[in-house]
């Protein structure tokens, strides 16, 4: 696996806007597709400056561009290679589209869902001639097949509970599908039998709470010979794959056993879904070892698993076996290097099999500007109750020998985490003086399903602890002065932020930026979006049973209590969610309570802040210049 290499970059000139943004131009984490010839990788990127689909050779390395205008996710090549389908809402709803790859096909990609909702998951029939799309078109999301000659479409299931993530048994005569329970906690497949057969639950897994409504549960993974079938599982604690007899005899058993977490959906990214080898003697899927998210394969009569890329360090996503079994596709990344497409060839013949080392096939680095980049090192410290709490803590080049000012930056989610990957807005703060920590508070992903409920006292009570107990850490290594310390973060890390200006112990931050955070939770809970209510109801309880839980963290409730200057970064809110965050209330209490803050609102990105003109060039000048007032004499 290729490496970057620090160098020296004193003298060079830090990162501008412009070139993190071209530094997000390249290879997207989303699912790859082979031809079925096995000679080539279809994959998206952004490197036009919108989201298209290329495709790259396996010998040659010639990418070429497939589409224009897609806007597309989610590719699904199907099975004779005729056709790329993909979701995209650029006729108003997100709609499958399809995308000829044989001339015959013409040269226009076809609309061929009209649903007149948004289509969340999608497969192709073994034959060709259908598809199996799930939709929201009444409320909630239910399974259609779709004729492919003429867009014909048939509804499957008619359930209150969202009934998605479609996928057909090898042999065509079925389908199985995913219905999410009520409480987004509790997952059931379900098999149709398109014969004109019943239908009948083949497995239920409890306790994977889901707010990516039906995404980190994913689809089910039937086995090439149609016997057996993979799907994600929390009730060891970790999120491992489980493989279950689908003729219904015996429970469930491990993939591989790990006290690592070998799926990964969140806000920030998608490991993608492991991947049978064609014989089904094999599966490669990522493993997720403190942020190192590792490519391994696991030999099914043996249990022997093996690592095969990002051994040590980086991010692997969305592993694919070739239609021959004799390559693995994925994408790679790590601290220094941005995502790109990757294969490891496979030789060997039954249950001995050898793996080649990872190639890399497509190259989205802008030349030059990764010799700028900052590798981090991995640190733990122990909170206030003795969890150890993963970090990692990034330092200028030309760091003095006393200690500076340092920031804390936190991450959204809750239920997300820092990982082994280019952080393109730490790498602008270090450039400019700053000691950077990225903490794994309590409430992250991948530390276990117990590590992951360690905020169900509170939003901003324990979590909030763990920070202070990082900057507190940071002044003990000799690595920040205890006077010049901040804080910020965006969406959930810009909640907490807040919470930092608002609830923090006196004396320890000095400043704090919230990003687009929420200043209130029992608000949110009254009026936000669903999938955050969910998480709330799922992590705290109801707010009607436990207000104290709401109410310990919330910044608007504590404004009195602010200690230090607080930057209250809003942006436009969507339509369907109309200011649930409340960012400009807590800046008018703030100012009414004669604290100092500073608000400003930016356009709306749609996204990463970062991925925008405004964020990169307006947003990240102004927090620098906020910072350098407070932390720097």
């Amino acid at each position: 696996m290729e490496r970057g290499i620090k160098v020296d970059n004193r003298g060079k000139s830090p990162l501008s806007g412009d070139e993190i943004l071209a530094m997000h131009q390249g290879v997207e984490m989303d699912y790859l597709q082979w031809t079925p010839d096995s000679a080539s990788v279809i994959f998206r990127s952004t490197v036009t400056g919108a989201s298209e689909f290329h495709r790259v050779d396996c010998e040659g390395r010639t990418a070429v561009q497939l589409t224009a205008g897609s806007s597309g996710a989610d590719a699904r090549i199907s099975p004779g290679g005729e056709w790329l389908a993909y979701l995209s809402a650029k006729s108003g709803n997100r709609e499958v589209w399809l995308h000829p790859l044989t001339e015959e096909g013409g040269a226009d990609d076809i609309q061929l869902t009209d649903l007149g909702g948004e289509v969340n998951s999608l497969a192709w029939a073994p034959s060709g001639g259908a598809m199996a799309v799930a939709c929201n078109r009444y409320g909630s999301f239910d399974v259609y097949e779709v004729d492919i000659t003429t867009g014909v479409w048939e509804r499957l299931t008619n359930g209150d509970v969202h009934e998605h993530f479609p996928v057909y048994a090898p042999d065509g005569t079925s389908l199985y599908y995913v219905r999410l329970s009520e409480s987004w906690e509790d997952h059931t497949v379900v098999e149709v039998d398109l014969t004109g057969g019943e239908e009948r639950s083949v497995l239920e897994d409890p306790g994977l709470f889901d707010y990516q409504i039906g995404k980190r549960f994913s689809y089910p993974l039937p086995s090439p010979d149609g016997e057996a079938m993979l799907f994600r599982s929390h009730r060891s604690n970790w999120i491992n794959y489980w493989r279950a007899d689908l003729a219904g005899s015996g429970e469930p058993e491990p993939l591989c056993a790990e006290e690592y977490d070998q799926a990964g959906e969140s806000g920030t990214i998608s490991f993608g879904d492991a991947s049978w080898s064609p014989d089904g003697r094999f599966v490669a899927y990522p493993s997720n070892r403190n942020g190192n998210v590792q490519l391994r394969v696991v030999c099914l009569a043996t249990g022997a698993s093996e690592a095969i890329a990002a051994d040590g360090e980086g991010v692997v996503t969305h592993p694919v076996w070739s239609p021959d079994g004799q390559k693995i596709a994925f994408t790679y990344q790590d601290f220094l290097s941005p995502p790109d497409v990757y294969i490891v060839r496979v030789g060997g013949e039954g249950d001995d099999r050898q793996f080649s080392d990872p190639e890399r096939l497509t190259n989205s680095a802008p030349t030059g500007l990764l010799r700028k980049l900052n590798r981090p090192e991995k640190h733990t410290f122990a909170s206030f109750d003795g969890l150890e709490i993963p970090a990692y803590i990034y330092r200028p080049d030309d760091a003095p020998d006393e200690p500076g000012p340092a920031i804390l930056e936190i991450h959204g989610g809750p239920v997300d985490q820092f990982r082994d990957t280019i952080h393109h807005v730490v790498q602008y703060y270090v450039q400019r003086g700053y000691t950077v920590m990225l903490c794994n508070v309590r409430g992250s992903a991948g530390y276990g399903k117990e590590f992951e409920r360690g905020i169900s006292n509170g939003w901003g009570v324990d979590d909030l602890k763990d920070l202070v107990a990082g900057a507190r850490y940071l002044v003990e290594q000799g690595l920040a002065h205890p006077d010049r310390i901040g804080a910020t973060g965006q969406s959930y890390g810009g909640f907490l932020s807040m919470a930092v200006a608002c609830c923090a112990p006196k004396g320890v931050f000095q400043a704090a930026i919230g990003r687009t955070g929420y200043a209130d939770w029992g608000h949110y809970y009254r009026h936000g979006g669903k999938r955050t209510v969910k998480l709330m109801l799922h992590s705290m309880g109801r707010m009607e049973d436990n207000p104290e839980r709401y109410e310990k963290g919330a910044p608007l409730r504590h404004a009195d209590g602010a200690t230090m200057p607080l930057f209250i970064v809003d942006q436009d809110a969507p339509p369907t969610e109309p200011n649930p965050g409340l960012r400009a209330d807590l800046a008018s209490a703030l100012g009414a309570a004669n604290k100092v803050v500073k608000y400003e609102s930016y356009p709306s990105t749609g996204g990463a802040y970062a991925r925008s003109d405004a964020g990169a060039n307006q947003l990240l000048p102004d927090i620098i210049e906020f910072f350098d007032t407070y932390l720097k004499p």
